[in-house]
């Protein structure tokens, strides 16, 4: 186990989901590209037994459908 930090924000474990937003207003005054930077920030130091997801949500209401 190994802590990541992101926004500040730090946690101890060995599986990780990064829940970012993906809607058009990410793209006003660069937050889209603070939110990559964090993000790349927290990846970088974890160890090779840490594992993650990355899930982007907007505002539209898919349907997940896991066959």
């Amino acid at each position: 186990m190994g802590e990541v930090q992101i926004f500040g924000q730090g946690q101890q474990g060995s599986r990780f989901v990064y829940l970012l937003d993906a809607s058009a207003s990410m793209l006003e005054h660069g937050a889209s590209r603070v939110a990559k930077a964090e993000l790349q920030a927290s990846l970088a130091p974890m160890s090779e037994t840490q594992e993650f997801q990355v899930i982007f949500y907007n505002e539209l209401d898919d349907e997940f459908i896991q066959s």
